[in-house]
């Protein structure tokens, strides 16, 4: 049970954030709490702000995925604040939008394919593997006992492997 305090001194029990102003006799409304500390608004509140948004995605240049980690919301949801603040793009950064998946051995620069000179070197060993007599699998398999990343760094498929091959054997050699 609450104890009833002299009405000269009340104060909120049930939160540090507000306490009552001392009420003086000759004060009408001596029950208006003054606010002492701030209170953390919840993250959609946040994602109104356009401000606020803009700084996280434009200024602070963080990937909408991480802003929507950080603000324990979904993608969408942040895609969806994006549109609706006007947030378009990140500055006047040109985006450079590719046709399907750059090809291993390659990186993309300028507009154009440009060989990436560490993954021709892997292909030249999955060429001698499989000169050797090596299945693709098998290739595979040796390339992910010698830690050499793919692409986007995950393991070696032989799969994987056989596209690469059958891409580099229609090709001319220059």
């Amino acid at each position: 049970m609450h104890k009833a305090l002299p009405s000269g001194n009340r104060k909120t029990l049930s939160s540090s954030a507000f306490q009552s102003a001392r009420c003086d006799k000759l004060e009408a409304n001596c029950d208006t709490p003054l606010i002492l500390d701030s209170i953390q608004l919840p993250s959609k509140m946040l994602l109104r702000s356009k401000s606020y948004v803009t700084n996280l995605y434009i200024k602070r240049d963080l990937p909408i995925r991480e802003i929507a980690r950080q603000m324990n919301v979904s993608h969408s949801t942040v895609i969806e604040c994006l549109r609706r603040l006007g947030i378009h793009d990140k500055g006047s950064k040109k985006r450079v939008i590719t046709q399907g998946q750059i090809p291993f051995g390659y990186d993309y620069k300028n507009g154009k394919l440009k060989k990436n000179k560490e993954e021709q070197e892997v292909i030249r060993i999955i060429k001698q593997l499989r000169s050797s007599g090596l299945s693709f699998r098998g290739i595979a398999r040796e390339l992910n006992k010698k830690l050499i990343p793919t692409k986007k760094n995950g393991i070696w498929q032989g799969t994987t492997v056989s596209t690469i091959l059958s891409r580099v054997g229609n090709q001319k050699m220059v």
